[in-house]
């Protein structure tokens, strides 16, 4: 994937300059490539490190950011049920609490 920029603009800009021995754009990796970002992190550009100066160099990958967007259904109806902000202790006991109840609930018979 390459993103165009004009190169008078790209060179009159606060950009930021990235490099890494891989740089991972999403689809496949590349090297000799510099990651180009505006001073928000909004990624503008991939070109040839020929192309750019100033460049901060790592060891290692470069990647977007990678959200953890998994979800918890089966906790969903506890939802406004357990306070918020009570640490890791208080709400595991407060699932299992919460949960043996509902069990208890609609296991009558």
């Amino acid at each position: 994937m390459e993103f165009g920029i004009c190169f008078w603009e790209f060179y009159n800009m606060d950009y930021k300059k990235f490099k890494a021995d891989k740089l991972f754009d999403g689809y496949q990796f590349h090297t000799e490539k510099v990651l180009i970002t505006k001073e928000d992190g909004t990624i503008e550009a991939i070109v040839t490190a020929e192309e750019a100066d100033d460049i901060e160099t790592f060891e290692g990958i470069l990647s977007p950011g990678l959200i953890n967007c998994h979800c918890h259904l089966e906790l969903s109806h506890l939802k406004n049920v357990i306070p918020p902000h009570t640490g890791l202790i208080e709400f595991l006991c407060s699932v299992v609490t919460k949960e043996i109840s509902r069990q208890k609930l609609f296991n009558k018979k």
